[in-house]
């Protein structure tokens, strides 16, 4: 055991002070937060489309004798959903909401038994609504989920909808503004506010999987294709939360180098400030949300420059913490003056593992996970929590493996079929309900 997996509990303790409970984290969350995390969700897609797509579970307790091996798996009905984006933060709710986006379907998960989840239900389009992406949980245990589309085919607008634990529609509402382009109403993703009573929403075309692969082809660029390339959407948009009236659509500036295009992921960080990254690699301060007058300001960083593709973050402290495909890296952003926000760390992946693009943090220890777009890998990243530094935690790997994490190529999954997979949406859990 390495000395910072045997001071865990003390290091534990200083991210829960670092990052005291947050406005946009569900009370269940932070109580859930002081469970040890001993299991990892693993959302994944059976790369050829010839056995279902799947959530496994990897044991993911330190101290353990099975540390990093696969010991659930469950499928879910159907092929090539494209297993995506899951929930960002696990909820002490029982459920979790997984997004198939290949099929526009969602799928909820069954937590009660950690360590063998089954699968509750599953949903395509909800009212007017299709193509469900990203969720946050509620407070009150709801789930308010981005839309990418309206209607049966795929196209614009998309919209917020609320959603009951079994995935019911509770309200929902249109992204349609007049400041927005027809063309790029497009929701992504979203950051839920309760204290302030906001939502903050991106908007981004992800397009389909069969785009994905056109685009690939015919640009042989395997860096940018998460993405629709011929729509550049700029814009951010805030809601009023309790009732879902839009209330701002705001526009990202240019940056120097161009990292405008493509609005990701909104997150908070410790010190109530939000922020919000593009794919193309450029960060916003979000300023004065609770006022009439809200604004984005550009977050100039030296690395975040074209060639650009940059996705799933997480946020420790004050830290930003930013995976960068086409640069092989994961580095953190000390964002604790914004006035000066500096790098703090930098982690450079090796060739194999250099297409870092979802993170998730352990909301009990000082460590994320990360996992790629389209590679077949799972890794655990541990994190200074005072000085941001990323160290890849050694131990969580294969048997008899040469280099650090899992891979998810292999021969036999616990619920039967086997072969190449794809991860994509991860998050901790504890190893039994409390």
């Amino acid at each position: 055991m390495t000395p910072l997996h045997r001071a865990l509990p003390v290091l534990a303790a200083a991210v829960l002070s670092a990052c005291s409970p947050s406005a946009d984290r569900p009370a269940s969350v932070d109580a859930e937060a002081r469970v040890p995390s001993e299991v990892l969700y693993v959302w994944s897609a059976d790369a050829d489309e010839a056995d279902p797509d799947f959530l496994a579970v990897v044991d993911a307790a330190s101290a353990s004798p099975t540390y990093g091996q696969v010991i659930g798996s469950v499928a879910v009905e159907g092929r090539g959903h494209f297993a995506h984006h899951t929930e960002y933060e696990l909820s002490s709710a029982g459920t979790l909401f997984a997004n198939g986006w290949g099929t526009g379907s969602t799928f909820v998960f069954d937590l009660a038994d950690p360590r063998a989840p089954t699968v509750r239900s599953a949903f395509t389009a909800r009212g007017d609504f299709a193509y469900p992406h990203s969720y946050a949980r509620l407070p009150n245990g709801n789930v308010l989920a981005t839309f990418q589309t309206t209607g049966s085919g795929y196209a614009q607008p998309g919209g917020l909808v609320e959603l009951d634990a079994s995935g019911n529609v509770v309200r929902s509402v249109s992204g349609v503004s007049p400041d927005v382009p027809a063309n790029e109403t497009w929701t992504y993703s979203l950051l839920v506010l309760p204290d302030i009573d906001r939502v903050v929403s991106t908007n981004t075309r992800m397009g389909l999987p069969a785009e994905w692969k056109s685009a690939m082809r015919a640009a042989a660029d395997t860096a940018h294709h998460h993405v629709n390339q011929d729509v550049k959407s700029t814009h951010v948009q805030v809601w009023r939360l309790s009732d879902l009236a839009l209330l701002h659509t705001l526009k990202l500036p240019p940056q120097e180098g161009g990292h405008n295009t493509w609005t990701a992921e909104p997150r908070r960080l410790a010190n109530g400030e939000v922020y919000v990254n593009t794919f193309s690699c450029g960060l916003y301060r979000i300023v004065g949300l609770a006022t009439e007058r809200p604004t984005a300001e550009a977050a100039l960083f030296s690395r975040f420059r074209e060639p650009g593709f940059c996705a799933v973050p997480v946020v420790l402290g004050n830290f930003w913490i930013q995976p960068s495909a086409t640069e092989g890296a994961i580095t953190t952003y000390d964002l604790s003056d914004p006035a000066k926000p500096r790098e703090a760390s930098r982690l450079v992946l090796d060739s194999l593992r250099a297409t870092p693009h979802w993170l998730a943090l352990d909301p009990s220890a000082p460590r994320l996970v990360a996992t790629s777009d389209d590679g077949a890998w799972v890794l655990i990243v541990d994190i200074d929590p005072a000085t941001g530094a990323l160290t890849i935690d050694e131990r969580f790997r294969d048997a008899a493996a040469t280099r650090a994490g899992i891979s998810f190529d292999r021969p036999a999954w616990p619920h039967g079929a086997g072969g190449r997979a794809m991860p994509h949406g991860a998050l901790f859990g504890p190893g039994r309900r409390p």
